[in-house]
């Protein structure tokens, strides 16, 4: 049996790649690591980190209960070192939209007085750092499933552009929980291709608990189901037909020993609190699970936790209903757009590297990448030549993850509000992109300078915007000085840039400032003046009464507004320890800094914080 040309060949040589792929992660590590340890706590790790603490000291996960806990608890594991205050939980609804912020801000307040604000920083940033190691074990498993499958030059490909693009880099180093679910959607699917193309107890093993980390992280990873099934079909239709019947029972007990240990893992991450309980004594409010309870009989066991399936079923109204408006280029919509995910991916994704995706799509299609069939397909971990379906089980496995969750991001749900949501797609892309490196055959030739030339030209692009990756738009969007202007959300503006306004500020010797901030941190906490120019705010002297479409024009001074609550978006503005709300209701958008619209920003601080200076009010 000839081997495989692609293979790392000698020792030596396979050495070397593995150096670049550590070189690679490395770079990827301190990249991440500088460019986030200025950056304040986002809207979501506000709330993430001191939950994750309080299940970890106390054993109740049931805070922050629309996301599951085991990410959270991960990243929060250093806070054990740290010893922060934790303040009682306050009377309420755990799983009612704010609480998780209020209980956050008594967090957040009392270790600011314990340690002040270097110490509570601290507290952020250890946790991120769990996030930056969660998202190198995910470029890890990428470079060595795409050195399996391509050849060395593949995986390292692949690894590069994973490790540059922006929204990576924006996700990766955030103690949020998108990553850790990619991560282990991405482990689940590459270790159950494996078990199918080489059975072991081992992969089997792995796969459950890759699923079953999923699914304790983020509940979007029911999806992992369809992926799963899809492939268990592909691999039983290409079983010759004498021996499917066999394979197929086989298979049945994979993905039944798939489920039970994917429970297993979701139990033992809340504590084993309240498993069991009947479908009937549940209490659902959105259309799908009430609707599996009116078709199920009453006595149905459910085997997951009792918080669980609340928070499943409190996120899954969220999907059907929406939970802020959304925004698109001006529009508001309730309903969403099917094409609005698509349209984020394209706007946020550097235009080098929409260039490698559609090359690697075009040699892909016309089949110049075609793996010789007289090559023997190599096994997922070791990058030696092997039996077995491996390399088509690859392809499929990559096609079907972004089938699906592109289908369920774009039909499935109302929440359209951060290309973040589609995070576990890009691993895939990556891996299937990872083709373009069996180009490299030892020589310089055309092709592979072009490749070469587009990788460049994608690090030189991000490289551009550091430390700036959340609010990173390419320049067909507008660039991060524009892109405000076509989404919102974590797309951009996610509370992030206090630090950078207080720095602007104090290289334009600006003293105070007026400012409308999209967070939960006090800006005061980093040493900003400031009053909120809203009418119960602060600074409601600034504005002045209007009419029609500009309720309010704004008297003369130096004003900061952040991109969200610039385009509309509803949402309580903290000001001097207070909630004030913008806008009458959460669910329409409001118009009072309409009025700012039309005139053009002084600067645009990390595409999230717009600083005005106005001298006089418009007629």
């Amino acid at each position: 049996m000839r081997r495989d040309t692609h293979t790392e060949g000698p020792p030596s040589v396979r050495v070397r790649w593995q150096a670049a792929a550590a070189a690679v992660l490395i770079l990827f590590a301190v990249h991440a690591w500088a460019s986030a340890r200025h950056k304040t706590p986002t809207v979501d790790e506000f709330a993430h980190v001191p939950a994750g603490y309080l299940g970890l000291v106390s054993g109740d996960f049931s805070l922050y209960g629309k996301t599951p806990p085991l990410a959270r608890t991960l990243f929060s594991l250093p806070l054990l070192l740290d010893q922060p205050a934790l303040p009682e939980p306050p009377q309420g609804n755990r799983m009612a939209g704010w609480y998780p912020w209020l209980y956050a801000s008594g967090f957040f307040t009392a270790n600011l007085e314990r340690g002040g604000v270097e110490f509570v920083s601290g507290l952020y940033a250890h946790a991120r750092l769990v996030v930056i190691g969660l998202t190198v074990a995910l470029g890890t498993l990428l470079f060595v499933w795409g050195r399996s499958w391509h050849g060395p030059a593949g995986g390292l490909l692949a690894l590069v552009l994973f490790t540059f693009d922006p929204n990576i880099l924006a996700h990766g180093r955030l103690a949020t929980v998108d990553l850790a679910e990619t991560l282990f959607f991405f482990l689940a699917t590459a270790l159950f291709v494996r078990h199918l193309a080489r059975p072991s107890w081992r992969s089997l093993l792995g796969a459950g608990l890759g699923t079953g980390a999923a699914l304790a992280t983020k509940f979007t990873a029911v999806l992992l189901g369809p992926v799963l099934l899809g492939l268990t079909l592909v691999r039983l239709a290409s079983a010759p037909r004498e021996t499917r019947r066999a394979l197929a029972g086989r298979l049945a007990a994979a993905l039944a020993a798939i489920a039970l240990l994917a429970v297993l893992v979701v139990n033992l991450s809340y504590g084993f609190q309240g498993p069991f309980r009947t479908l009937g004594a549940h209490d659902f409010r959105s259309r799908l699970l009430s609707g599996v309870q009116a078709a199920a009989p009453d006595w149905t066991p459910v085997p997951f936790p009792t918080d669980f399936v609340r928070g499943f079923d409190a996120q899954q109204v969220d999907l059907e209903v929406g939970d802020f408006p959304n925004y698109l280029a001006g529009q508001w919509s309730r309903q969403g757009w099917w094409y609005y995910y698509p349209l984020a991916w394209s706007a946020k994704t550097p235009l080098p590297l929409l260039l490698i995706f559609v090359a690697a799509a075009g040699l892909a299609l016309s089949r110049r990448l075609r793996p010789d069939r007289r090559s023997p397909p190599a096994p997922p971990a070791g990058g030696e030549p092997g039996e077995g379906p491996f390399r088509s089980l690859s392809a499929w496995a990559a096609a079907l993850a972004i089938g699906v969750l592109g289908f369920a991001a774009c039909f499935l749900t109302r929440l359209d509000i951060g290309v973040r949501y589609l995070l576990p797609i890009y691993p895939f892309l990556f891996l299937a992109t990872g083709s373009l490196g069996r180009l490299w055959r030892g020589r310089v030739s055309a092709p592979v300078i072009a490749l070469a030339a587009g990788v460049a030209a994608l690090v030189a692009a991000t490289l551009f915007v550091f430390p700036h990756y959340l609010g990173y738009f390419n320049v067909l969007a507008g660039g991060p000085g524009r892109g405000w202007q076509l989404l919102a959300n974590s797309n951009n503006d996610w509370g992030q840039d206090l630090i950078y306004l207080r720095r602007e500020l104090e290289r334009r010797g600006i003293p105070s400032v007026r400012l409308a901030y999209f967070g939960h941190v006090d800006p005061e906490v980093y040493g900003i003046d400031y009053s909120v120019p809203l009418p119960e705010g602060s600074g409601a002297d600034a504005l002045i009464p209007g009419a029609g479409s500009e309720p309010y024009s704004f008297r003369p001074g130096n004003y900061a507004i952040s991109a969200n609550l610039l385009v509309g978006l509803p949402y309580p503005v903290v000001d001097h320890g207070r909630w004030v709300p913008a806008g009458a209701v959460l669910s329409e958008p409001q118009r009072i800094y309409a009025w700012f619209r039309r005139r053009p920003p002084d600067a645009v601080i990390g595409g999230s914080i717009l600083p005005v200076r106005v001298d006089r009010p418009a007629p």
